[in-house]
């Protein structure tokens, strides 16, 4: 564990099982940008791509009380979160310099960084399956934004 000043701490364990469960959180916006556009769902929170027909896929929706509004909620939220969490990488960094925490936080940004374009890529496509939605539009154009900024 770092300790830094306010007494603030880094425990890179914690770190580490943090990056795991928002990879699988927003695993389905990886597959988005490598197979295209389709419909995302909601599951034992984390995100999902549904591949099935068009008919089959609303339907599975519908009886899963599944729709648009709760996936932009969770991305929404899990962003919000997800922003903390890279800043704390990022500050591990920066007040750790030449430490093995620096060194595995250093590594956690480089994976972070590679995964920050391709959910922008899903969230990307995401939008474009919206675009008549102009509330849902100005979400994923914020957190398109903020993720552009991380790695810049």
């Amino acid at each position: 564990m770092v300790k830094v000043g306010y007494n603030i701490s880094y425990n890179i364990d914690d770190m580490k099982t943090m990056n795991e469960k928002f990879k699988v959180k927003l695993h389905a916006l990886e597959e988005l940008c490598d197979n295209g556009a389709s419909k995302l769902g909601l599951y034992e929170d984390k995100l999902y791509v549904s591949w099935s027909w068009w008919i089959i896929q609303s339907v599975h929706r519908y009886y899963y009380g599944e729709n648009r509004t709760k996936v932009i909620d969770f991305i929404k939220h899990t962003f919000t979160d997800y922003f903390i969490f890279y800043d704390m990488i990022t500050s591990c960094i920066k007040h750790e310099p030449n430490t093995t925490n620096c060194t595995d936080a250093q590594r956690l940004k480089e994976e972070n960084d590679v995964l920050v374009k391709k959910w922008n890529k899903g969230i990307g496509l995401l939008r474009s399956q919206y675009q008549s939605d102009m509330t849902v539009c100005a979400i994923l154009d914020d957190v398109s934004s903020r993720l552009s900024l991380l790695v810049a």
